[in-house]
């Protein structure tokens, strides 16, 4: 599941740099078909705008791991100061998302703003590709918003307005 995931979302923010396999992970979740449909019909950004990584074995989030980051296009590798969105996928059969899952969103978008505290807007994402909730922390009201339910698709289209354009 990560895997179709990420490189849906390296292919949206038109990031091409190699990424690594994880047979066993990958192969123990495979989203369904209507989720991979949509993987395949998203069109590739020709300009990088974000650097997307599958995290979810690196600690690096104050020893936490995000399942997928997403991080200012020119990062190379995942850090809490430059990450700007975080995923947390969980199977498919997983709903309703329960209270640790939320409480475990909660702490990605608080060390997220913890390290970047000139950071406004901090977004992490709650999924199991059919359903995704979206938790969006205004640091400049103090206030966590939870959106209703969406579709992974949904997910997409919200990124592309909320993820920090490249500046040339």
């Amino acid at each position: 599941m990560y895997r179709p995931a990420c490189a849906a979302l390296r292919k949206l923010f038109g990031d091409s740099a190699p990424q690594p396999e994880d047979p066993k992970i990958d192969a123990r979740y495979t989203p369904e078909e209507d989720a991979m449909l949509e993987f395949g019909a998203l069109p590739r950004n020709p300009v990088p705008m974000a650097s997307v990584f599958n995290t979810h074995k690196l600690h690096f989030l104050g020893g936490h791991a995000p399942d997928i980051t997403i991080s200012l296009w020119s990062t190379i590798e995942s850090a809490a100061e430059t990450t700007t969105s975080a995923f947390e996928l969980k199977g498919q059969r997983r709903t309703p998302f329960h209270g640790d899952m939320c409480f475990q969103i909660y702490d990605y978008l608080m060390r997220t703003y913890t390290a970047q505290k000139g950071r406004h807007n901090v977004i992490a994402i709650l999924s199991n590709l059919n359903k995704s909730d979206v938790f969006h922390y205004r640091a400049d009201q103090n206030h966590l918003y939870l959106y209703r339910a969406v579709s992974f698709s949904e997910i997409i289209r919200f990124l592309k307005f909320v993820v920090p354009q490249r500046n040339n």
